[in-house]
């Protein structure tokens, strides 16, 4: 939310956030269900056609618009897997929310993408015993 905060960091910390869903997936899910609404008003940034209202205010107005666009694709990405993910719930079924959203966005016209054109986040949830921190011994 920070706008002197790289787009990079940005990103990383989308990444991260995904990563760590996928290792603690129904734990953290929903914790990051507080959230939800925030991620979901940044994915219907993307239907915006001017860079001024594309522009989420986390960015400072000198932000290039590439890196917006990276920013909000990363985030619909993120929505898009993870609404997938709880479609039919999970440990808690508060879960579902993200489907919920993730149905209500479509719905409103946002283009989420599809897992095989995902260019910020792991395209599928890691199997059980996976590393995804390369942490293992010998990795």
């Amino acid at each position: 939310k920070d706008p002197a905060e790289p787009t990079e960091a940005k990103l990383a910390a989308v990444r991260a956030l995904d990563t760590l869903m996928d290792t603690k997936s129904d734990f953290l899910a929903v914790q990051v269900l507080g959230q939800i609404k925030f991620f979901s008003q940044l994915a219907k940034k993307t239907r915006e056609r001017s860079p001024d209202k594309r522009r989420p205010s986390s960015f400072p107005e000198s932000a290039a618009s590439g890196e917006v666009s990276h920013f909000l694709t990363a985030v619909g990405e993120l929505v898009d897997k993870w609404g997938r993910r709880f479609a039919h719930g999970g440990a808690d079924p508060q879960l579902t929310t993200f489907a919920r959203v993730r149905q209500q966005l479509v719905g409103a016209g946002v283009v989420l993408p599809a897992p095989e054109a995902y260019q910020f986040v792991a395209r599928e949830p890691s199997a059980p015993g996976d590393d995804p921190f390369g942490t293992a011994p010998g990795a």
